[in-house]
């Protein structure tokens, strides 16, 4: 899904980040799309350095309805596995129950580029605690059975460490 990297221009950037855009440490990333009232159908990812205009990466072959209401845009930028770089996700589409879908990218520095998590992705919704760099997925199966997983990061390789009953 990423796309080769791009020479970068020398202009500066706007300092806040354009519509439909998350800073990402460094970087901005701008979620590229057609726009249905309160949903971007998302068809790309376009990331560009904070300080220059030139795209320096561009994450293809996307075909979500993101829910992206001004107060609560269905893209973010959070560190994932803890490594101290921030990682991206996106709001696949808004689910009819609680176990909402995202699209997850983690931040690869030795290539300087985002790469798809499809192991992330596998345990949508998660939510991460950096205090104690675990993975956490809440989730319901029905009106009366519900519960949380927890995962780690070894080797960079998530590790279920409990799964509550």
């Amino acid at each position: 899904m990423a796309a080769a990297a791009l020479a970068s221009s020398a202009r500066a950037a706007p300092s806040t980040p354009p519509a439909n855009s998350v800073a990402a440490g460094p970087y901005v990333v701008t979620a590229v799309g057609e726009r249905d009232g309160e949903v971007l159908h998302v068809q790309r990812l376009v990331v560009r350095r904070a300080e220059a205009t030139g795209v320096v990466q561009t994450l293809d072959g996307l075909a979500t309805d993101t829910p992206w209401p001004p107060d609560a845009p269905g893209l973010e930028a959070l560190d994932m596995n803890f490594d101290g770089h921030p990682d991206l996700r996106l709001i696949e589409f808004r689910a009819a129950g609680p176990n909402t879908p995202w699209r997850h990218w983690m931040f690869d520095p030795a290539a300087d580029q985002f790469v798809a998590s499809p192991a992330l992705d596998a345990l949508s919704p998660t939510r991460f605690d950096a205090q104690r760099q675990q993975v956490v997925v809440d989730w319901r199966d029905g009106a009366a059975r519900s519960g949380s997983d927890v995962y780690t990061w070894q080797q960079g390789q998530l590790r279920r460490i409990s799964v509550p009953h």
